[in-house]
Order: structure tokens, then C-alpha cells, then sequence
């Protein structure tokens, strides 16, 4: 008997294809779904056999699980455990699931069959497989190791390379609990640690995990937290050890070189493009007399240099930022009205790409040298006025003199008179006096002259005429264990020296005795100005005559070392040391 109306109704409304068979596997009844599936009209599957929808291989078996089902009837999945194909009117195949149901009416037994067509869900489940294997062959090449972690911190599976990392095997660490393998937080933070990642789905942070011999290594991990199968974390761990390593040398290198930098007694500063102070040392923060960067930034670099070197300074500035090394030598106003020379050298910096970006500037103060400078050229230009008026009033007078009277014996000797001898002996006198005061002026020029015994005679007559002028007692001593190899121009800094040093212990040391001793040895040139005077100020207290800071200045342009200090005495006593020539 065919199905009911009720039941005709209700397999026509099934999404899936229903097929109802009778015991011998004829095809009874067909649902509208079937004809979509197959291809078939419903007049060409009623009375024909099950099996020409079942593929020619598969037909036999076919007939042997129909004829089993009948003998033990009950509802069930077709082909347990067996992939399941079905056949098209044109011939092709696809996946199906089949689901059984038995029925009886006074015909016999009916058998009811659901088709299902699983080709997109076959297509879906093999696209997953590809991913799936696609995704283990990228965790097992994955130089960063991995772990996937359940909800209560245990270990589902790890990757090639975190075993590596760790040392433990696969198995050892499935099943650990995180916390075995976590260095930096506890248990509990841990379990803090889990709860916020499930509520933010995600985290990046940097930690320490130890391995299975006890040593431990810097790990960046990077988690998501994923809620299938109950809530997973999958975690990545780069292993950051070196990074790390690199990173102390790098801040201790930081720090040495910013020590260096706050320990250089020059300006050490860094502009932006604009001219912005980026980076200044502390001896730049004296220099400008301000507290902060800040505070030079407010007040404004260019404002600090003097108007007259304001377009110098700009034109170095731009020519460094165009990759150019630049040199200046500048004044500036400090923020506390300080006046101050510097000298500055300059250079471009660059990022990774070769692009300038800053300027780095050290900067000398060069204050004293500049009031040397014109210091030395003041005495220079009155040493030429002191010698103007002495050949003017000296030899100058001499020579008219002995113009005026070699005149006078010439128009007596036009007139037939004779010189007489008091005149001759007169033109004598002046002639000598003329040749006197002209050596005078040439020793004032060049007081060390080998002609005239060099250092050794113009130290002595030095001491000579200070001695004479202001009624000091001032000696000299030469101890020679060898002859005195040094250029001209050394020796006459020698002297200066040694004239700055008594000059200065007359005036301001209030010296009753000075001694001057020149000790000349194979390799070395000593020169020794001892006296008794008041000797220096105090140890702290600043020196503002210009005599000590020019013998410095004298000693530096020889390569000489000079040494300035309290005698035991209690005078000063100043000692310049010159090596020899070879």
C-alpha cells in the first residue's frame, strides 16, 4: 500500500531527499528534493531498483546491506564507518549521508531513506584540513616556539621549536601547568593574568620562562584567547636573550658616553633642524648660565650669541644640516650677562638612511686665550711704542747730533780750517752712544741672540737691570751639564717667562730676594724663579692677573710644562721645564 496523504505531505516538506523502498528494493514513493539531487523526474525512479542511484562499484555491497537491514530492522545511519557515494542521471558522483527508517503495513516492510548531499560539507572539511596542515607545518618551521594552553593553564601542545627553546620534550610538557614554566609571575598572577587576557581576547608582553636544566630565558610572548573547546590561549614565544643582552651593552654604553659627555669640560650640545637645543651637557648649562634645556630653549640659542656673529653662526648651522662640517669662533651673552669667546666645531648626524637630522656642536670656551691674545698684543704694540720713542729721543737725538756737528767740521773744513781734536773726540762720544742705544733696542727685540751668548747672557743681564732699576736683590745661576740644544724662538719664551716671573714677584709678591736658576742637563731645559714674597692667594681663590695666565700661554706654544706653587719657603715658586732637541 503507498504512504498516506499525511505522509506524502510531510516527506514532500523535508529539506532533504526522501526515498521510500520496499523489501526487494523497488522505489515506491520519491519527495520533490530527489529529482533536484539526482537529476531524475519522478516517473523515471518509481519502480526502478535503489541501486541505479548507487555507483556500479559500490552495487553489490549495496544489495547486501539492503537485504541485512531488512532481516534486522531498526532506524540507522547507512554504511557506518564507511564513506557513502551516490550517482547523478549524467554520471557523476557526490558524497551522501543516509539515514534509515523501517516501516511496516500490510504490504511488508518499508524502508524510508533520508539523502543528504555532503559535497560542500566534504569541500568545507577538506579546506579545514588544508588549513589545519597548513597551520602545523607552519608551527613546526615557526622559529618562535608556541603553546596552546587550556582555561585552567595546562599545556594541550607545544611546537618543535619551544621544545628546543625549553629543553623538555612534547610529552613532558603536555600536561604541565604553565606556572612550572613561568619565571616572573606567580600562580595567582598568572591566573590574574589569564582573566584579563579572556576579557581583552589578546595581549603582548615580555617575561621569563625556565627551562627543564634550571636556566631561564627572555621571552616575548604574543597570547589570543580563543573559546573553542571550552577556552584556549594560543601563546608565541621569541626568544628575546640576545635582544636583551643587546640592550644592557646598549644602555651601558649610553651611560658611559653620557658620562664621558657630563664629564667633558666643553659644550657638548645637539641641534634640531630648526636651531632647538636637543641634548646640552652640563658644561653647556654653565656656559649659557642656565638651569634646564628648557630654559635655553625659551630663551633662545641665537638670541645668546652677540648681533655681529648672529648670520655667521646661522650660515654654520645650515651648511651642517646640508652635510657640511662647519668652524666658528663666536661671543655670547650668558642668560646671566656673562660675556664669553667659543670656539665651535660642527658636524652633521645622521639617522640609518644617511638623512641629516642634528647637529652635533662641541664648543670651547676660549675666553682666556682671546684676553691673551690681546693681552700679548697690547704688550707688543707698547713694547713698539717704547721703542718709537727710543729711537725718536734716543738714537734719533744721537743722530742729529752727529749730523749737526759732521756738518759743522765739513764747513769748517770748506774754509781750510782743521777739526780740532776736542771736536773729533765729541763726534766720538756720540757715535758710541748712538751704537749703544742702537744694541739696546736690538736686545729689546731679540734678548736671546747667540752672537751675544744666548739664553745664558740674556738671562743674566735681565737680572742685571732689574736688579739695578729697583734695588732688589736678584740673582742668577746657570748649573750646565750640557749646551742648550732649543730653537731661538723657545729660548726667547724662556726668557719672557723668566721676565714675567720676577717682573710679577716684584710687583705683586713684594719679593726682597729672587732667584733665578737655569738648569741645563742632556735632555732637559729647566728654568726655576724662586722668591720670598707673599706667594699665592689661597687654594680656591680665582686668579685674575694676566702675568701667571700668559707664562701658561707662553709654556703651551713651546710644548713646555710649566708648574706654578707656594715655595716652602713660603714665596712662589715657578718652574717651566723644556726637553732638548735631539
Amino acid at each position: 500500500m503507498l504512504p498516506s496523504e499525511i505522509l506524502s505531505s510531510v516527506l514532500n516538506s523535508a529539506p532533504d531527499a526522501m526515498l521510500v523502498v520496499d523489501a526487494s528494493g523497488s522505489i515506491v514513493f520519491l519527495n520533490r528534493q530527489v529529482s533536484t539531487l539526482f537529476g531524475y523526474e519522478a516517473s523515471e525512479l518509481k519502480g526502478r531498483r535503489i541501486e541505479m542511484l548507487v555507483p556500479d562499484r559500490f552495487r553489490t555491497r549495496h544489495v547486501q546491506h539492503c537485504q541485512s537491514f531488512v532481516e534486522n530492522e531498526r532506524r540507522r545511519p547507512m554504511g557506518i564507518g564507511l564513506e557513502l557515494f551516490a550517482l547523478r542521471k549524467d554520471g557523476t558522483e557526490f558524497p551522501v549521508e543516509v539515514s534509515l527508517s523501517p516501516i511496516a503495513d500490510e504490504t511488508g516492510v518499508l524502508v524510508i531513506a533520508a539523502i543528504r548531499d555532503l559535497t560542500e560539507r566534504k569541500r568545507a572539511e577538506a579546506a579545514l584540513q588544508e588549513r589545519l596542515e597548513v597551520h602545523r607545518t607552519m608551527l613546526g618551521a615557526s622559529l618562535d616556539g608556541y603553546t596552546s594552553v587550556d582555561a585552567g593553564g595546562r599545556v594541550l601542545d607545544v611546537n618543535p621549536a619551544y621544545v628546543l627553546q625549553s629543553g623538555y620534550t612534547r610529552d613532558e610538557l603536555v600536561g604541565m601547568h604553565i606556572s612550572e614554566l613561568e619565571v616572573v609571575e606567580s600562580t595567582a598572577e598568572i591566573a590574574f593574568h589569564l582573566k584579563k587576557i579572556i576579557a581583552t581576547g589578546s595581549d603582548v608582553f615580555e617575561s621569563a620562562h625556565r627551562r627543564k636544566d634550571g636556566s631561564t630565558w627572555q621571552v616575548e610572548i604574543s597570547v589570543t584567547y580563543s573559546k573553542h573547546r571550552g577556552g584556549q590561549f594560543h601563546s608565541f614565544y621569541r626568544d628575546i636573550t640576545e635582544r636583551k643582552r643587546a640592550e644592557a651593552a646598549l644602555r651601558a654604553s649610553e651611560a658611559y658616553l653620557r658620562t664621558i659627555v657630563e664629564t667633558e669640560p666643553d659644550c657638548v650640545k645637539v641641534l634640531s633642524p630648526d636651531g632647538q637645543l636637543l641634548e646640552l651637557n652640563s658644561a653647556g648649562l654653565a656656559m649659557f648660565e642656565v638651569d634646564s634645556i628648557e630654559q635655553a630653549n625659551e630663551h633662545g640659542l641665537l638670541n645668546s650669541v652677540c648681533p655681529e656673529y648672529r648670520s655667521a653662526f646661522r650660515d654654520t648651522h645650515q651648511a651642517v644640516m646640508g652635510g657640511a662640517r662647519g668652524e666658528l669662533e663666536f661671543e655670547i651673552v650668558g642668560f646671566k650677562g656673562t660675556r664669553r669667546w667659543l670656539q665651535c666645531h660642527s658636524a652633521p648626524m645622521r639617522d640609518a638612511t644617511g638623512a641629516v637630522v642634528a647637529r652635533l656642536a662641541i664648543a670651547r670656551d676660549i675666553t682666556e686665550r682671546k684676553q691673551l691674545e690681546s693681552a700679548v698684543l697690547k704688550a707688543s704694540n707698547r713694547e713698539q711704542q717704547r721703542l718709537g720713542h727710543e729711537l725718536h729721543d734716543g738714537l734719533g737725538q744721537d743722530l742729529t747730533g752727529i749730523s749737526l756737528l759732521a756738518a759743522a767740521l765739513g764747513s769748517s773744513a770748506s774754509q781750510g780750517k782743521g777739526p780740532g781734536a776736542d771736536e773729533l773726540m765729541h763726534l766720538a762720544t756720540m757715535t758710541g752712544h748712538a751704537i749703544a742705544t742702537c744694541r739696546a733696542i736690538a736686545r729689546g727685540l731679540t734678548p736671546v741672540n747667540d752672537a751675544t751668548g744666548g739664553l745664558v747672557q740674556a738671562l743674566d743681564e735681565m737680572v742685571t737691570v732689574q736688579r739695578e732699576s729697583h734695588r732688589v736683590d736678584v740673582r742668577f745661576e746657570t748649573v750646565a751639564a750640557a749646551p742648550i740644544r732649543l730653537p731661538t724662538d723657545v729660548q726667547d719664551h724662556l726668557y719672557r717667562i723668566a721676565q714675567e716671573a720676577v717682573t710679577n714677584a716684584q710687583k705683586h709678591g713684594r719679593a726682597e730676594l729672587i732667584k733665578v736658576t737655569l738648569n741645563v742637563e742632556p735632555t732637559l731645559v729647566q728654568l726655576e724663579v724662586l722668591d720670598n714674597g707673599v706667594g699665592l692667594a689661597p687654594a680656591g681663590a680665582p686668579s685674575t692677573g694676566m702675568g701667571l695666565k700668559i707664562m701658561r700661554y707662553r709654556a703651551a706654544m713651546i710644548g713646555a710644562r710649566l708648574s706654578i706653587g707656594r715655595a716652602d719657603s713660603g714665596g712662589t715658586l715657578i718652574v717651566c721645564q723644556c726637553l732638548q732637541l735631539e
